[in-house]
């Protein structure tokens, strides 16, 4: 399974947080393991991930929820921003 190495940047909390994850996941799968790992720092915050989506900057594109993450060609080092 190949997997890329991707920065994300979460403005509600202003951090930035580097992530793995495997290309063959649904972008919504995506959002739902980020608010879970940030849910483990910050309480609470994990029921909102519905209302989330992955913005990525080189593309200047919202992700659709329904693709798969290499639908959009994702690369290491890639950064998104999480609103």
């Amino acid at each position: 399974m190949k997997k890329a190495f991707i920065s994300v940047n979460v403005p509600a909390i202003s951090k930035t947080y580097d992530f793995r994850v495997p290309l063959n996941m649904k972008v919504k799968e995506a959002i739902g393991l980020i608010y879970q790992i940030i849910g483990a720092e910050f309480v609470g915050i994990e029921k909102d991930y519905e209302l989330a989506n992955l913005f990525m900057i080189d593309s200047n594109i919202i992700l659709s929820k329904d693709l798969k993450l290499l639908d959009y060609s994702i690369q290491d080092e890639d950064k998104f921003v999480l609103i």
